[in-house]
């Protein structure tokens, strides 16, 4: 998967609901070499990049307290429960709705160019089943059998082939349509990763702080 629908998807994943959990993003689906957080607290919420599935955030939240941050570092996974921290994390991941009109844009780009490349069923397939079944059903009206079943066999590929040509013709783009499309994406996926990296850049330094006071605890 190109990394577009990758960070479409995670970013509307992200603004979905208060308190979501981005399970199947792993951290390098965020192009940052690796680096991922979790936030879980006791009212519920948690904001993840995929740093672990949900489960494994759940025995952590379990073994090390209600309120909590994860980070993964490259391989290193380290698990915060300082109060001070963990609000500090808060406000950090909220950051991302400050992001919602770069992940519209972005999103709705990649979805219309993706639907202007899908296979509506594959037309050419559709075709030669309509031109089998209408030759089928001339055989069997020159033979003098019955014919309902075929009839309506060639009904249905009729429709299936009228609704295949009609959503490929409500898709398609003019060769300008797309380039505007693809530069919509291409901008927008800039500014959101630049906004991830410095929403991941609080995260570092607030890692860096509890390392430095001794509130980091390395997890296996």
């Amino acid at each position: 998967m190109s990394r577009y629908p990758v960070i479409a998807l995670l970013a509307l994943t992200i603004l979905a609901s208060s308190g979501t959990a981005l399970a199947g993003f792993g951290p390098k689906g965020l192009g940052n070499d690796a680096f991922g957080w979790a936030i879980l607290t006791r009212e519920g919420e948690t904001m993840s990049t995929g740093v672990l599935a949900r489960e494994t955030l759940r025995k952590i939240q379990k073994q090390y307290g209600p309120d909590l941050l994860v980070i993964a570092d490259g391989d290193e996974r380290w698990v915060i429960t300082d109060p001070g921290l963990v609000r500090d994390a808060v406000r950090a991941a909220r950051k991302v709705r400050d992001l919602e009109p770069e992940i519209r844009d972005l999103a709705g780009a990649q979805a219309k160019l993706a639907m202007s490349q899908a296979n509506y069923g594959s037309g050419e397939r559709l075709e030669r089943r309509q031109r089998a079944l209408e030759k089928a059903l001339r055989d069997s009206e020159r033979d003098g059998e019955a014919t309902e079943e075929l009839e309506q066999e060639l009904f249905g590929a009729r429709v299936a082939l009228q609704v295949n040509e009609s959503m490929a013709r409500e898709n398609r783009l003019t060769a300008d349509e797309k380039r505007d499309l693809i530069r919509r994406r291409d901008n927008a996926s800039e500014r959101v990763n630049r906004g991830m990296a410095r929403i991941n850049a609080d995260f570092r330094e607030i890692l860096d702080r509890a390392k430095s006071r001794g509130l980091a605890r390395r997890v296996d």
